[in-house]
């Protein structure tokens, strides 16, 4: 009953955001009726950015019969599991990133304004519709490298693998997050969120098993994009070599996004309580 309470102003938070950004997609939509080429510069760009990634994986890939030991078809999967995920980040969270230059520009502290939380309205002051490209080119590769998979696709593989694409984008939200966070006070952290989000595209798509002790270790800890594609397509496939050769193991790394983007908002709002708006 007690625990039953105190989830309730949690779950009735999470239902008003939902309901929130509900409308504002609705009522971006009706806008970007008034500018049509925007729209659709978006979702060309979109799928040109995801496409061209997965083409230089294919065309990679067409030279050699494995990569690491990873198939042509595995690798493939490992593409569009992360591709999938990241369309995810760009529709839902990839407004955060935009939290630098929010600051520099002097319109961040107008948020302060508002009832609703300032996170909230940062996630909420647009709709980044190059989402719908990224997630059209993400399923086409998803299809297609299900279909080109030598596994059987039975209710575990298919529940992991949505488990899998939900972490990869709470992941990405969460090294965002932080870097917004850590830049509140002094700013210029424009180039690390950058950096970050290179490092994610180029890393990513790719079996991790390629790269030397250090920078594999450091893709596992410090910077865990191991867990955004590499880990769960691991899990899929049954290579428990990737994530420490027992099974429980890799279901555990599922669960690296939603616990980095519960550190990331602990950490957001410790730098909240110091932050100082122009004008007090």
């Amino acid at each position: 009953m007690a625990a039953h309470l105190a989830a309730a102003p949690v779950l009735a938070r999470v239902r008003r955001f939902t309901r929130v950004y509900a409308l504002t997609v609705w009522y971006s939509l009706k806008a970007q009726k008034a500018y049509k080429l925007d729209f659709t510069i978006s979702l060309v760009n979109g799928i040109l950015f995801q496409g061209s990634m997965a083409l230089f994986v294919v065309a990679l890939m067409s030279r050699f019969e494995s990569l690491a030991g990873w198939t042509r078809q595995d690798v493939l999967l490992i593409v569009a599991v992360r591709t999938c995920g990241h369309a995810l980040y760009v529709f839902f969270f990839s407004n955060i990133a935009a939290v630098q230059t929010l600051l520099r520009e002097g319109n961040f502290d107008r948020y302060f304004t508002t009832p609703l939380s300032v996170l909230s309205q940062v996630l909420l002051f647009r709709v980044n519709f190059n989402a719908v490209g990224d997630t059209i080119t993400g399923l086409a590769l998803l299809a297609y490298a299900v279909t080109q998979s030598a596994i059987g696709w039975g209710p575990r593989e298919c529940s992991v693998l949505l488990l899998a694409l939900v972490g990869a984008a709470l992941i990405e939200a969460a090294l965002q997050l932080v870097v917004a966070a850590a830049g509140l006070r002094h700013g210029g952290f424009e180039g690390l969120s950058t950096g970050i989000e290179t490092t994610v595209s180029t890393v990513t798509p790719y079996p991790l098993s390629i790269l030397s002790a250090a920078p594999r270790l450091l893709a596992y800890t410090i910077l865990p994009v191991a867990y955004v594609a590499y880990v769960p397509t691991a899990l899929i496939l049954g290579r428990s070599d990737a994530y420490g050769g027992h099974p429980a193991l890799g279901y555990l790394a599922l669960l690296t996004g939603p616990a980095l983007c519960l550190l990331a908002l602990v950490y957001w709002r410790h730098r909240m309580k110091t932050y100082q708006p122009i004008g007090g």
